[in-house]
């Protein structure tokens, strides 16, 4: 090789290196981009794994708030139910009872047509009773009177044969 030729190839083997070596720089600054980056993702990623642990923890605390919650609701649902059972044997209690006075009532106004069916007797019993304490008295009247003149005529006989 010649010297020219050998120039030459060093000098494109030289700016083969200069190539290399600027693509070298360009290749650190993007590695070092990229690692800010990725610093600046890690930090992010750990602020956000606090977040997710506080979220996690506030969502355990709602979920037992929440069981705690339903178990209530369940005892009070029973209760409910036990509540309405019992105000259901009582509504059948009181029909029972409205049917039982019902019936009774019935009964009483049966009795009460027959107590005023009984007055109405009574009350031409005593009319027809009053008519003939009226005529008894007036047979008294007659029977007295008829006495009285019987009296009065022994009395008279009793005189006169003596």
């Amino acid at each position: 090789m010649s010297s020219p030729d050998l120039q030459h190839r060093v000098n494109q083997l030289r700016h083969d290196v200069d190539d290399v070596y600027e693509l070298l720089s360009d290749v650190n600054q993007r590695v070092s981009v990229i690692d800010d980056r990725l610093t600046r993702v890690e930090i992010t990623q750990q602020s956000h794994g606090e977040i997710l642990r506080s979220h996690t923890e506030l969502l355990q605390s709602h979920s037992e708030t929440l069981e705690s919650h339903t178990e209530m609701l369940q005892s009070q649902g029973e209760t409910l139910q036990s509540h309405t059972q019992m105000l259901q044997s009582h509504s059948e209690t009181l029909e029972s009872h409205t049917q039982m006075l019902q019936s009774q009532g019935a009964a009483l106004e049966s009795y009460i047509a027959m107590m005023q069916s009984q007055g109405e007797a009574l009350e031409s019993y005593t009319e027809t009773l009053q008519s003939q304490g009226g005529t008894l008295q007036s047979h008294t009247e007659m029977l007295t009177m008829i006495l009285g003149l019987l009296q009065g005529r022994q009395g008279a006989e009793s005189s006169g044969v003596s």
